[in-house]
């Protein structure tokens, strides 16, 4: 019923239509209202050196922990002194920091400190997989020692796999944005 209504309504009311003129900028009211929110832009740089912070903090209160914790000093193990099976996983594990490390290496736009940060932070829990090895040997069969020596493997691990993924992530921002910036030219 409501159409027959409209139907006579626009029938009735035909000739003021045809008459009527549209308003001056009705169109350009129309486009504004139309066109698309801008996307916020994220800088990464703020976001690197709040990471770089902190990584930074998180080696500080290490090497505070480290400082006040009643251990002998580091003494490096030659790994054909561990068992077979401790020396293999050694070698693996080895062989995926030296990985990782080359692959952030060879990225491009790496900051240099953060890649001095990053090797530092290695390098204590290095020390700390060589004080494990220290224990092993005089408990080979310690289950507690190998879980640690596994959980300083992943650390390692995760610090590199971490750092390589927002590098990456900044990345891929940033080709975005440039191709955002190609197109509106």
């Amino acid at each position: 019923m409501q159409e027959d209504q409209f139907e006579k309504f626009v029938r009735n009311n035909r000739e003021d239509f045809d008459r009527s003129e549209v308003p001056a900028g009705a169109w350009d009211k129309i486009k504004e209202k139309r066109k698309p929110k801008k996307t916020r832009i994220i800088q990464w740089m703020p976001r690197l050196q709040q990471v770089a912070a902190i990584l930074i903090i998180g080696l500080a209160a290490f090497g505070v922990y480290s400082m006040f914790k009643s251990e002998p000093e580091v003494v490096k193990t030659e790994e054909s002194q561990l068992p077979a099976e401790i020396a293999e996983m050694d070698r693996y594990y080895e062989a995926q920091v030296v990985s990782a490390m080359q692959e952030l290496d060879q990225t491009e736009g790496v900051d240099k400190e953060l890649t001095a940060d990053v090797q530092e932070e290695l390098d204590i829990l290095q020390a700390e997989k060589l004080r494990l090895f220290d224990e092993l040997k005089n408990d080979v069969n310690n289950e507690a020692i190998l879980q640690e020596l596994i959980q300083t493997y992943r650390m390692r691990l995760e610090v590199l796999e971490d750092v390589l993924s927002m590098i990456r992530e900044i990345n891929e921002e940033q080709e975005i944005k440039n191709k955002e910036n190609a197109i509106s030219l």
